[in-house]
């Protein structure tokens, strides 16, 4: 609730935030709305070799061409009690990290999101990790059918605790991948 107070809105017209190479674990976003972004990446947030924290934010209704609300390249940044959801993008409407990105996600919500192919809640490939601990995947759509959740491409998926579900298609294993459910 408290990130409903001060919202970043790039009412259609840009990115809400991008954290750009080495910001670290003492960098701290927290009780932010992003919203509104539109742009070729992803609509909310861009994290470039980032290990910044993201803390009970709402990244919602953001679209990307690419991917809607966040893309990671490189980088561990960490989420916790964060809501991903509402989001649009062609190739991935939540999450997607890549270029060894290592993402941990505790309590987050990743629902009503959308995508035309790969992942509609998350997505990842090219050696990237992902934790998700705690978390809803939920009600998340995609036209081609691929999967709510994918991964592939020497890809680590660690996933505890969590609940998957309602979404228009399952989780989805390609290449050489790793998974802990």
């Amino acid at each position: 609730e408290d990130a409903e107070r001060c919202i970043l809105s790039a009412a259609g017209v840009s990115q809400c935030v991008m954290a750009v190479e080495d910001v670290g674990r003492s960098s701290l976003l927290k009780n932010l709305t992003f919203s509104g972004g539109s742009t070729l990446t992803a609509g909310g947030l861009e994290l470039d070799s980032s290990g910044i924290r993201v803390e009970d934010c709402i990244i919602s209704d953001n679209y990307g061409y690419e991917y809607g609300a966040v893309r990671v390249r490189g980088g561990a940044p960490i989420f916790e009690r964060c809501a991903i959801r509402k989001n649009t993008g062609t190739y991935g409407g939540g999450i997607k990290a890549e270029a060894s990105a290592a993402v941990f996600m505790d309590s987050c919500q990743i629902v009503q999101n959308s995508c035309g192919s790969q992942g509609a809640a998350v997505y990842a490939n090219y050696s990237s990790a992902y934790r998700l601990f705690n978390c809803l995947v939920a009600n998340n759509s995609i036209i081609d059918s691929q999967a709510a959740v994918r991964y592939a491409s020497r890809v680590v998926m660690r996933i505890d605790s969590c609940t998957i579900a309602d979404n228009a298609v399952g989780i989805l294993l390609t290449g050489t991948s790793e998974t802990k459910i």
